[in-house]
Parts: C-alpha cells; structure tokens; sequence
C-alpha cells in the first residue's frame, strides 16, 4: 500500500497527468467542491461514503488508474475500528457455545465426522471417473467442426410496457458486441440502483418502461436488460447506479435532473480502465 496519504496521491496522480479539477468536472460531472474535499481529505464536506467510492471510481476511470488501488487506500484513510464486544457479553457467548457443544453426544459428532469423510471420498472418486472418461473420449472421438452459433433471443420474465416510438417503424434490434469481454458478459444485464435521498426515478430496459417513479431515501431497485438502460432522475445526486458491479458516473450535476444510458460497452470500460 502507498505510503502517501490518499489525498496528496489523488493530487499528485492528476497533476503528473496535466489534468485540471475543472476538466474533470466537465467530463464526469462530478462537482469540483467534491474533487477539491477529496484531495484535502475534508470528508465532512462528500455526500457520504457509497457515493465518494462511485467518484472515485469514476476519476480513477478517467485518470487511467486502477480502481481497485485506489479504493483500497480511501478506505484505509477512512478505517475505524470496529467496536470491541464487552468483557460480560464475551463471556456469555462463550459460555452459551460450550454448553451446546456439551449438549451433542461424542457418537454423533463421531459419525457426522465420517460421514463427511465418506461424502468428499466419493465425490473425489467420481469426479476422477468422469475426467477419464472425457479424456478417452476426447481421444477417440472425430473432430467435427462447430455449426455457427445462432442467437436465439429468450423472452423476458415480466411484461413490459413498450416506450413510443418517435417513428412506424420499429428500431433495428442492437448488435452484441464481439468483443472478448462482451462474450464474457452474462445474457442479462444486471442494474441496481441505490438512493441516497427521495427522487422520481425512470428506468427503461431494452425500449421498455419497467418503472417510473418515487423512490425513497435508502431504498435499493434492481433491474435487468439484454443490452440497454436509459436512466433518468429528477435529482442526479439522489441516486447512485452499478451495472454488473460497476459503478457508472453520474446521471448529471447534484440537485438538478439528469438522464444517461448505459450498455454492455460501459461495463466493459468500466472493468478495463481507461487506455
């Protein structure tokens, strides 16, 4: 871990880039009041810790850092030690523990032993029947080649109210990546969407409205969607939004309303860095 405190770090990585605060503002549109709190490490002024990790995600991002790095060192800037439990409570734990332990005659305990012994003995041997038959297999079998892949798209689990269209005519279907990460991508998108404070919220999955609506202060929405998710929020500071894991940038500027889409290629980027 760096032995330079976080803060000094951030500055000094954004400086060797010859990267003003305010180009970074008009590319992420992350306030530069936050920027400036971050590099100060004047956490009182962030607007709390799950959204200071999503910005600094999104700089690292467009810094070209690791993400991951620099995550690890705000959090030990901004470790605390955990409560210790109390002497009495400790004790009673312990004691509670014993006396079930107690309670479970050896006889028992003995034959779960080897009972399990029994279980990962013949799963062990299975698993060595079934690698040798494949290996025979693989040896004598012809090699035929591959039929070309056909993509069948599944239907979807729920019904879904279908956006107007601003044409008759219904949009070409959207082409999947084939890139090698995008391969790696499972069928479904994965979003979940957390807010920090009361907001009216949109999601449209694939070209279709899955919701529109309030969503209160700490509530937590997940959604999913072959390729696309257009997001819109009366607050874009409300909300804080991961698809797949990761953290996306923002919809807009805190306390005013912002609308982005995000699809597999921002998964991506958002796994690779910025090249």
């Amino acid at each position: 871990m760096a032995l330079t405190p976080f803060g000094d770090r951030l500055k000094r990585e954004r400086e060797l880039r010859d990267v003003s605060l305010e180009e970074i503002t008009k590319a992420t549109k992350i306030k530069i009041e936050y920027l400036q709190a971050l590099e100060c490490e004047d956490w009182d002024h962030l607007p709390g810790h799950g959204f200071n990790r999503g910005y600094i995600r999104t700089i690292a991002r467009y810094l070209g850092m690791d993400e991951e790095s620099l995550l690890a060192e705000y959090s030990m800037a901004r470790a605390e030690p955990e409560p210790s439990m109390p002497i009495a409570t400790r004790a009673v734990v312990a004691e509670k523990s014993r006396q079930t332990w107690q309670r479970i005659p050896t006889t028992q305990v003995v034959a779960a032993f080897l009972a399990a012994l029994l279980l990962a003995g013949g799963i062990y041997g299975a698993r060595k029947i079934v690698l040798a038959h494949k290996t025979r297999a693989t040896h004598t079998a012809p090699q035929i080649a591959p039929a070309p892949a056909v993509n069948t798209p599944a239907p979807l689990e729920a019904a879904l109210v279908p956006v107007p269209s601003s044409t008759s005519e219904a949009a070409p279907p959207t082409k999947a990546d084939p890139s090698p990460k995008a391969a790696d991508l499972p069928e479904y998108l994965v979003m979940k969407i957390q807010a920090g404070k009361a907001a009216h919220l949109r999601v449209v999955a694939d070209r279709h409205l899955v919701y529109t609506g309030h969503i209160s202060s700490g509530e937590t929405k997940r959604y999913r969607a072959r390729n696309t998710f257009e997001i819109s929020s009366s607050d874009s500071g409300a909300v804080l939004i991961e698809l797949e894991g990761q953290t996306m940038p923002p919809l807009g500027l805190p306390g005013q309303a912002g609308k982005a889409t995000f699809t597999r290629r921002d998964v991506e980027t958002a796994a690779g860095g910025v090249h």
